[in-house]
């Protein structure tokens, strides 16, 4: 069954970005958005019908506030780091520090901190947030420096962008493979290796062949497809069974918003050059693989400290249970 998903994935990935930009090419950038609506129709009715409802416990309460507090926190700090904005930072420090407070007294927290005190789990959620800063980082900007630095279609934006989802694909589904045997310790060092060889590449090539920018991003793909399920691996064979789900989604919720983190970080490292174009961002779009090699030697210090395989107290994950939050979470990409 993983197999399936992780391959309905990989087709996904190769396809999408050359699907969407065969679109805006040739008919209107609104219309990858319309195209969503049939494939949204149809998950709606195939989970109304396939999954059944569970019953939820007694006295289990939604935390409301803190999922207000956070979404204002969370939205300002974007919002801050994309325009400068001194009041939103502000907003964004004020809203999360007070989503801090209140989850510390709440009986069923949006994100109960106590689980992120253990090491594996800090390590692995600080690791998928500077993995999702370099990585969504870099992919949101790939496609404008296609189009509009190198002066070509929004097909070929998609095809650069290509390799970097397919070969993240591809190396979690070997990583899975290799991880009951060799352990998530060489891993977690190999993947963020990679990534830096890859942005390091991106940086020092782009006015190169389009090619060679292609097998850059596979490389930087392959090493963050490496170390994020090592580090999940890692977090998960820490936690016991009944805070398993919980560890999970907190690491991936990580790199969501470290890529909504990175995109607005490197936008404003570009600065007036997206508007300008051309040369200019030519020129300049060094800093956004140099920020994302800079940000993957944070991902290397969090791999430097993961061991063979940390203590479980519970029983071990089956090997197929190893890339199952990691195909889950790219579905929903």
């Amino acid at each position: 069954m993983q197999g399936w998903i992780s391959g309905v994935w990989g087709f996904s990935a190769l396809v999408g970005p050359l699907v969407g930009g065969l679109i805006v090419d040739h008919f209107s950038w609104r219309w990858v958005f319309y195209l969503n609506v049939p494939f949204g129709l149809a998950a709606m009715l195939l989970v109304g019908r396939g999954v059944p409802e569970s019953t939820p416990e007694p006295g289990v309460r939604v935390d409301l506030g803190g999922a207000a507090l956070f979404a204002v926190g969370a939205g300002a700090l974007i919002y801050g780091l994309e325009l400068e904005s001194p009041v939103a930072g502000l907003l964004a420090v004020l809203a999360l520090g007070a989503f801090v407070l209140l989850e510390r007294h709440q009986a069923f927290p949006l994100i109960p901190f106590p689980a992120l005190r253990r090491p594996f789990a800090l390590r692995g959620f600080l690791g998928n947030l500077l993995g999702g800063m370099a990585f969504f980082g870099m992919t949101a900007y790939v496609p404008l420096f296609a189009q509009i630095a190198r002066g070509q279609s929004a097909t070929v934006g998609g095809l650069l962008l290509s390799p970097m989802t397919v070969g993240w694909t591809v190396s979690s589904v070997l990583t899975a493979r290799w991880l009951p045997h060799w352990g998530p310790r060489p891993l977690a060092r190999w993947g963020p290796m990679a990534m830096i060889v890859g942005f390091g590449a991106w940086a020092l090539a782009r006015q190169g062949p389009l090619p060679l920018l292609g097998l850059a991003g596979l490389i930087i793909g392959a090493g963050m497809g490496m170390v994020m399920l090592a580090l999940l691996v890692c977090a998960q064979e820490e936690a016991p069974r009944e805070v398993l789900g919980v560890v999970t989604a907190m690491l991936l919720f990580a790199r969501n918003i470290g890529g909504s983190m990175g995109a607005a970080v490197m936008g404003a490292a570009l600065g007036p050059a997206l508007s300008a174009g051309g040369e200019t961002l030519r020129a300049t779009f060094w800093k956004v693989p140099a920020l994302a090699l800079a940000l993957s030697l944070g991902i290397l210090l969090m791999g430097l400290g993961v061991p063979d395989l940390p203590a479980r107290k519970a029983e071990p994950l089956e090997e197929s249970e190893f890339v199952e939050a990691e195909a889950s979470w790219a579905l929903r990409q």
